[in-house]
């Protein structure tokens, strides 16, 4: 067990310096802070813009998702192998995991807002055509509450027994995570699966990551 949370502690140490990086290179490029432009050639411009900014975005995202995975993992390990021993060094490792996650959160946010922007001032988030009125049998239909179903995927439970952990992300990576998935229904599959506090520990970045990755 001890071998287990240290090789966790060391995946966990590297996917959250690896983040690091990244942001701090994204940074460096100043992405948060690119601008529309407007001139003859300002769409070629802006789409190029918008390119390096949904890439930032897509890169980020995969490694905020190995991370909470990671962190999800590391947690049931913890908790199995709980003795009272080193419990300050373990707890560092899950809150600088969960505050790295939060930073890359906030980040993603700044960039999705100049998505927004550089698509306004385009026109690019305006659609070219006209869609009709909706009658008023359409409108209350529209208000109606939708309720969507997950469809079923062969992916176990995960019940915090940590010789199980293998077992259930070799099925849950092959299923869900490398299919061509919405990155939400990927989340909601996840959260799904897991239980007890690795699922209430990943659960608490949803309303976050469901903002960022909306259209």
């Amino acid at each position: 067990m001890n071998v287990q949370i240290t090789t966790t502690k060391r995946i966990l140490t590297r996917y959250g310096n690896r983040l690091e990086q990244l942001i701090k290179e994204y940074q460096g490029m100043k992405l948060e802070s690119l601008l529309a432009e407007f001139h003859d050639e300002a769409q070629n411009a802006n789409l190029g813009k918008l390119h390096q900014l949904e890439e930032a975005m897509g890169a980020i995202d995969i490694l905020v998702g190995q991370l909470e995975a990671t962190l999800s993992r590391f947690l049931t390990v913890r908790d199995s192998s709980m003795t009272g021993a080193e419990p300050d060094d373990n707890e560092t490792y899950s809150i600088r995991a969960e505050g790295g996650i939060a930073s890359a959160v906030e980040y993603m946010m700044l960039l999705q807002a100049r998505i927004r922007a550089i698509k306004s001032c385009d026109g690019m988030g305006q659609s070219q055509v006209t869609a009709p009125q909706p009658t008023p049998g359409t409108q209350a239909q529209l208000r109606k509450p939708q309720s969507v179903e997950l469809p079923t995927l062969p992916i176990p439970k995960f019940n915090e027994n940590i010789w199980d952990w293998d077992n259930f992300w070799e099925l849950y990576n092959a299923n869900v995570h490398l299919q061509d998935l919405p990155e939400l229904y990927k989340f909601n599959y996840l959260l799904d699966a897991l239980q007890g506090e690795a699922r209430e520990s990943i659960r608490k970045f949803r309303s976050l990551r469901q903002i960022i990755l909306k259209p």
